[in-house]
């Protein structure tokens, strides 16, 4: 069984490595390419909490809202 998460991110699938981070595979993330000291980095935007996230998450109930509010319909 494979667990890797779906990319659905242009800008993350445009990346080298992916972050470890619980928001790799997340629906409510907006990725983007920020420049800081002439370097790239990635930066995630989370939808649900409004909130630029820097640091790698371990879990986030975020990746199952989405999932469970589709299926509701």
């Amino acid at each position: 069984m494979d667990d890797a998460p779906t990319i659905q991110s242009v800008t993350l699938r445009q990346v080298k490595a992916l972050p470890e981070t619980a928001c790799v595979g997340c629906p409510n993330a907006v990725w983007h390419l920020a420049a800081k000291d002439r370097k790239e980095h990635l930066r995630v935007y989370c939808l649900l909490m409004h909130a630029l996230i820097d640091d790698p998450l371990i879990q986030c109930d975020g990746t199952q809202i989405f999932p469970s509010q589709k299926n509701a319909s």
